[in-house]
């Protein structure tokens, strides 16, 4: 297997190709585990990549990873081991269309934590959360976790404070436990029609669910975000005008700040025959 690294400017995109033959899940996961990341990474995206699991070696060198982006990972069903990781606050998932049910099984929560005597934390410092473009996704079952939870033997994304759903136009409905709890403080809930009817304003069956978050807002707005940049959702109370010049210059401030670090990388697989 050949790896070609090209640079440009502060941007790394690895493009891992394989001579001859056809290309395998196997070669992704290999190709995956064989690009170590630096040890002080902070923001990484990862896109097309067609491996059905992420290398378990990654927890002990990504300590320092703090914003994950997942683009189109088509074949991967769950998320293990990255609920692992320690230091990770942003996490966006696009286009994970082989999942149609969110479960303990999707974080790469084991069946028998939770009965375990020790304490287990999943997604420990994560702070915000977004799917998008999950179009057959229909479940989100999240009692494992809350049983856990219960139970002290599972913290599960204990910091969460923004929960982000776009064009999941098949999910049915979110889990309360996520919903109720006290760190949460945006919901942003985009061109998903199920939802829209569950949770609309005053009228919704679980409107009363999510009534107390601060920040609310479903099916509106129209910015769209450059997510070869970081992710951001500006200030609701603003006009559209205000917003995307106020999301433009903080997209702008992270990029310089980013660029005075260098920690961070693009990776985007491209693996084909030659």
């Amino acid at each position: 297997m050949e790896f070609c690294e090209r640079k440009k400017r502060e941007r790394g995109r690895l493009v891992p190709t394989t001579p001859g033959g056809g290309v395998s899940c196997e070669d992704y996961e290999l190709a995956l585990e064989a690009l170590l990341p630096p040890p002080k990474l902070e923001w990484l995206k990862i896109e097309h990549y067609r491996g059905n699991t992420f290398p378990s070696t990654w927890i002990t060198s990504l300590t320092k990873l703090k914003s994950l982006i997942l683009g189109n990972v088509s074949n991967c069903k769950n998320l293990h081991p990255l609920g692992k990781l320690p230091s990770l606050e942003r996490l966006y998932i696009l286009s994970m269309n082989n999942v149609k049910k969110v479960d303990n099984v999707f974080w790469g929560m084991e069946s028998g934590t939770s009965s375990s005597s020790s304490s287990s934390y999943f997604f420990p410092k994560l702070e915000i959360l977004e799917f998008r473009y999950m179009y057959p996704w229909k479940e989100w079952d999240n009692d494992n976790a809350k049983k856990g939870e219960d139970k002290e033997h599972i913290k599960f994304m204990p910091c969460l404070a923004a929960l982000r759903i776009f064009s999941c136009p098949s999910l049915k409905a979110l889990p309360d436990s996520l919903l109720q709890r006290t760190t949460l403080k945006e919901l942003i809930i985009e061109f998903c029609d199920i939802l829209r009817e569950r949770y609309k304003e005053g009228t919704a069956e679980d409107w009363h669910k999510i009534s107390h978050i601060p920040k609310i807002r479903i099916e509106g707005g129209n910015i769209v975000f450059d997510l070869s940049i970081l992710l951001v959702t500006p200030d609701f109370s603003a006009s559209n005008q205000d917003l995307m010049h106020c999301g433009l210059q903080q997209r702008r401030a992270k990029c310089e700040q980013r660029k005075k670090r260098r920690t961070f990388a693009v990776m985007a697989f491209t693996l084909s025959s030659i």
